[in-house]
């Protein structure tokens, strides 16, 4: 029989999981272009997850434990993306790092090292034009300039301002440059910076698009306006970018790896390669630099241009020219078979207009339209370029229409495609909006179950039950034996994969860590392509074990919702394991000490003695276990952002007062409350912003009402108040205090933004027969109606 082909691993490296919006983001974009080559190739990925070298934070080096466990045992190639994992390290310590796996294959992103290929971007280019651009399009002068941290690149991109300044007689100042890290926060500390310091300049130019994003919005809120005027150009063309029209230099992350992977490939199998690759990056010109976008100047038609030209003129080849060089500026890979595919898809749409437009075949065009938007998604192509489509058709046929009623038809297609297209691109934002939530509450639901059961057996379940709900249907956890010794042994508590699950509570399979799993599990792994990405279980710089789970192209942020989730129940249930441990140790000493006091009198007092200090220590013990059982269920009711009781303490304690209620022929209100327009509040100024608004909130319902009552977040924006002893005439006074305290915080706070609550009531009262499901649905459907009320307002941007 001839010898199975093997099927190699290639392995990659990225520093954390983190973005400033859900997906899109430059670690997710790396693992997608190894992942598309990977399946094209059928090669397995392993995603080592290894936080960044030399970093500041010590939780940040914990990660770097996953550099060691590399080896040619376990890859066939590895990818580092030296930007990434070396954005506080020197070149010297990149290479000695590289250095230390031998001879395993090595493809360098982002740096080029002497020794090692490389594919790399052109960060020079793409600067220096937006620079050139601010200068002579726009007549700015005074350009301050957000470096990102000391690497490579951010170093050619900050050359690339000085050498545009240079070439235009304008004296460098040191004052406009502010030194960020490519996080969005330093954006915003950097226009904080130049405002307090009274520093004018006329625009505003960032080494990448997170700290552009986060300037726009820190200089909007300072503006107290709604339209940016901050002249401003970024480096990334992320999809953040794109929506907020930001002038930009586009790189190709996934193009990087993928080609990367080309390379890694060529190199195991001994074929030619090119050693060095480096991949043009280019200008993309947008509103926030004061440009009309193209899209927009594409649709004005010279009417001097027009020539009235017959019909049989018509060129649809010159239609398909221009949409050939349309192709090109796209951001997708420059695979020929990619770009022919989407050419042969225009094409339909081109033959599609001309032929609803000649022969009448109704709807011929938006469906021609919506068929390339499918074809799009499925090869992951950003389909708003379509939009670029319209007026290139538009263009050609204002040449040979020569009648009035011509030219409504054409128009009348044009515009429906248009509002197709609006309206496809709304009801993708709405799935959007519907799926992120859905996933979030799953991760919160991961995350109470955990905590809910501190003990391995229930935990286990709970992640077996769970993670495929987050399409995470790969598990392996491992715990180090020794955590001084990290690297020695380790414990496989859970395997979970399609065919099966392995799960033996606390008790496990001991093997070497560096292994990365036991050699049985290994080899069943390898049966089957995989794609895998590893994350180091830890709580600060205490490292518990790792976590490994399959992903399908690519991951997002639920991944490192999930270790952390693990992390902290984990840690919970070690340390309940531990003080049980001791408390069962000492119940031993404690029988011994007895046996050896009957055998000998001789010893009794002494031994008495002993007992006792023995016992002593057992009541510490056990004080000790019922003070942290007592902590633990204090974590597993309260809501970690505001400390109001969560889901499950109001469940609890809202029963309880339920049926004390009854029994004692009480009255009271059970109100729900909701942070308006919470969504809008994340989207313009991020999470962090929707955290405080939330947390502000709480404190609003804290001032309103008394100890006595119950106060609960739900989960996102919702809130619930159980308000003993009040009636229904007590409600409007309520709703006064608590539009009061949201006035002051309103006016204290000086938020761009007003804080506003939507409020439902229900009743009981000892005539009651309402059950306290009954209360909760009645207050429900009253906060509905009182947010149907203020519904038009979540629809404007916040002020």
């Amino acid at each position: 029989m001839p010898e199975k082909k093997k099927r190699y691993t290639f392995g990659i490296l990225i520093d954390w999981i983190t973005s400033w919006s859900d997906s899109h983001y430059y670690q997710s974009l790396l693992l997608s272009g190894l992942s598309d080559f990977a399946k094209a190739n059928d090669i397995n990925v392993i995603c080592f997850v290894t936080g960044r070298v030399d970093s500041p934070y010590e939780w940040d080096r914990c990660r770097n434990i996953l550099l060691k466990f590399i080896d040619k045992n376990k890859v066939d190639g590895l990818i580092v993306p030296t930007t990434a994992i070396g954005v506080y390290s020197s070149a010297r310590s990149i290479v000695k790092l590289l250095e230390g796996y031998g001879d395993l294959p090595i493809v360098t992103v982002g740096e080029r090292f002497e020794n090692y290929p490389s594919v790399t971007i052109d960060n020079y280019s793409g600067m220096r034009q937006v620079v050139d651009h601010l200068i002579e399009s726009h007549g700015y002068r005074r350009i301050a300039f957000i470096k990102g941290p000391p690497c490579k690149e951010a170093y050619i991109r900050f050359q690339a301002y000085l050498d545009s300044l240079a070439a235009h007689q304008i004296e460098y100042d040191p004052t406009l440059v502010y030194n960020g890290d490519f996080r969005f926060e330093s954006g915003s500390e950097a226009v904080r910076t130049f405002l307090r310091e009274n520093i004018r300049f006329d625009a505003l130019v960032s080494s990448n698009d997170n700290m552009a994003m986060g300037a726009l919005i820190e200089f909007n809120k300072s503006n107290k306006n709604l339209i940016f005027t901050l002249p401003i150009a970024g480096f990334d063309d992320s999809e953040n970018g794109r929506i907020y029209g930001l002038t930009t230099v586009r790189q190709n992350f996934h193009e990087q790896t993928y080609r990367a992977a080309e390379i890694l490939l060529n190199i195991i199998k001994g074929r030619d390669t090119p050693y060095h690759v480096e991949i043009p990056s280019r200008m993309i010109l947008r509103s926030s630099c004061g440009c009309v976008p193209t899209m927009v100047k594409k649709a004005y038609i010279n009417p001097e241009t027009i020539e009235n030209r017959g019909e049989d003129e018509v060129s649809i080849e010159q239609i398909m020219a221009e949409l050939e060089e349309l192709n090109h500026t796209l951001d997708i890979s420059d695979s020929s078979l990619l770009l022919k595919g989407l050419l042969s898809q225009e094409r339909q749409v081109v033959d599609a207009f001309f032929d609803e437009f000649r022969n009448g075949t109704r709807d011929r065009f938006v469906m021609a339209i919506n068929s390339l938007i499918l074809w799009c998604s499925d090869n992951k192509i950003d389909w708003l370029f379509i939009q670029d489509i319209l007026p290139a058709i538009r263009k050609s046929v204002m040449n040979w229409l020569t009648t009035r009623e011509e030219v409504i038809r054409a128009e009348n297609l044009l515009h429906a495609a248009m509002i197709f297209l609006f309206d496809t691109l709304q009801m993708a934002e709405a799935n959007r909006s519907v799926t992120n939530p859905l996933l979030g509450e799953n991760t919160e639901r991961l995350g109470e179950a955990l905590m809910a059961s501190l003990d391995y057996e229930n935990q286990l379940r709970t992640v077996c039950q769970l993670l495929p709900q987050l399409d995470i249907h790969t598990c392996y956890i491992a715990l180090f034996e020794d955590e001084a010794n990290p690297l020695d042994k380790s414990r496989l508590i859970l395997a979970m994969t399609k065919k099966g699950v392995f799960k033996q509570g606390g008790q496990g399979i001991v093997f070497n860590t560096l292994d990365l799993l036991p050699e049985a599990f290994m080899e069943d792994l390898h049966k089957d392509r995989f794609s895998l990405v590893v994350q180091v279980l830890h709580q600060g710089d205490n490292k518990m074990g790792y976590v490994i789970l399959d992903f399908d192209s690519t991951i997002n942020k639920n991944y490192e919702i999930v270790r952390y989730r693990l992390s902290v129940s984990l840690k919970g249930t070690m340390l309940i394991e531990r003080i049980s441990r001791q408390a069962a140790d000492l119940e031993i000493q404690v029988k011994e000490r007895t046996k050896e006091l009957s055998e000998s009198n001789r010893h009794l007092k002494e031994e008495i003695a002993k007992r006792k200090d023995v016992e002593k220590q057992l009541k510490q013990a056990l004080r000790d276990l019922r003070y942290y059982n007592e902590q633990l269920h204090r974590q597993s009711i309260r809501d970690e952002l505001t400390q109001l009781y969560n889901r499950r303490g109001f469940m609890q304690l809202g029963n309880e007062f339920y049926e004390n209620a009854k029994k004692n022929n009480m009255s009271f209100l059970l109100l729900y409350a909701d942070l308006d327009c919470l969504k809008r509040i994340n989207d313009q100024f991020g999470h962090s912003e929707g955290d405080y608004a939330i947390a502000s909130t709480a404190q609003i319902l804290n001032r309103t009402f008394r100890n006595t009552d119950i106060i609960s977040r739900l989960g996102g924006d919702e809130f619930t108040v159980i308000i003993s002893g009040a009636t229904e005439k007590d409600e409007a006074d309520i709703r006064n205090r608590i539009q009061r305290y949201c006035d002051l915080h309103n006016e204290l706070s000086k938020k761009p933004y007003k804080l506003s609550i939507s409020l439902g009531f229900a009743k009981y009262t000892p005539e009651s027969s309402a059950t306290f499901e009954d209360l909760m649905k009645a207050a429900d459907k009253a906060l509905y109606a009182d947010k149907q009320r203020k519904s038009a307002g979540c629809h404007k941007t916040v002020d």
